[in-house]
């Protein structure tokens, strides 16, 4: 499953399938095209897993999973008059739902595997193919025992916050890194500077649009920190849900909305002061979330 969007198209997974939907000025969507992605893989149990584009929205992409832990993302080009997607890679396996840094070149994620870090980079070409970056970036140490990173977020720059744990249990722990030129990247992140998140295991972290606020839900809710570029990340908010939160969406003023446990909560959220929208949590049984700003 999985929902992308840009301004005037959506794309949805079924896990096998991905359609594309024109959306009109009202919002109403309208379905123009469908492709099997899984026919691309060789097989009929891997499906898609998530979606996400690149900054310009020309590519879409898919992380597939094989059902073992084996991840890989297969690209697709949209055409920008029709909404219809045409296949043309995959990488390799290795992958996970990737984040862009600003530049729309270098992509990241970050996983624990059996208490191990797992790192993945990729440079995107102008075609939009990805191609994987060799990295190893320093961890952070703790006299109590190995962080595994597990989760990651970009901010418009050049700076990735990424969760934490600690033996592989919470409580989260934010630090972030900077790229540079060629991808590599950089920590000044410690035991010390790292502020701690209340929300379990995490399940999804995500940078507002201007950068400077960081998302992170969890088995056990949702907190929002301050993203300081490539300062350390600081405390902002307590749980500002106290359920599980599995994904996370920012429209481009300043709403933050948040699905899990068959609710949709919907925030607003500035770097001054926070409010649940009226009406906020919603009822709604949701598996993916994506928002279109106006």
């Amino acid at each position: 499953t999985g929902l992308a969007n840009t301004s005037h198209w959506l794309f949805a997974s079924d896990g096998v399938y991905i359609y594309s939907f024109s959306i009109a000025s009202n919002g109403t969507l309208k379905r123009v095209s469908s492709i099997n992605a899984q026919q691309y893989t060789g097989t009929n149990y891997i499906e898609v897993e998530s979606l996400f584009l690149d900054h310009t929205g020309s590519t879409l992409y898919a992380l597939n999973n094989d059902g073992a832990g084996n991840l890989a993302i297969q690209f697709f080009k949209k055409n920008s008059t029709t909404g219809a997607l045409s296949y043309f890679g995959t990488t390799t396996p290795g992958a996970t739902l990737e984040a862009f840094i600003g530049n729309n070149v270098y992509a990241y994620g970050a996983s624990c595997i059996q208490l191990s870090a797992v790192w993945s980079a990729y440079s995107r070409s102008s075609d939009g193919t990805l191609t994987r970056l060799s990295i190893d970036p320093t961890i952070p140490t703790n006299p109590n025992g190995n962080y595994c990173p597990d989760g990651d977020a970009a901010d418009p720059a050049s700076d990735l916050a990424v969760a934490f744990l600690l033996e592989g249990a919470p409580p989260v722990q934010l630090g972030v890194y900077t790229a540079d030129s060629s991808g590599n990247l950089s920590t000044n992140s410690t035991y010390q500077n790292m502020p701690v998140a209340s929300v379990g295991y995490p399940n999804r972290l995500l940078a507002s649009p201007a950068g400077n606020l960081l998302a992170i839900s969890g088995d056990q809710g949702l907190q929002v920190f301050y993203f300081n570029g490539s300062n350390p990340i600081t405390s902002y908010t307590g749980l500002i849900a106290a359920h599980a939160i599995y994904d996370l969406s920012w429209d481009n003023h300043n709403h933050l909305y948040a699905i899990g446990s068959g609710k949709v909560n919907a925030f607003r959220v500035t770097t001054t002061g926070y409010k649940q929208a009226s009406g906020s949590p919603y009822s709604i049984n949701a598996e993916a979330i994506t928002v279109l700003s106006k």
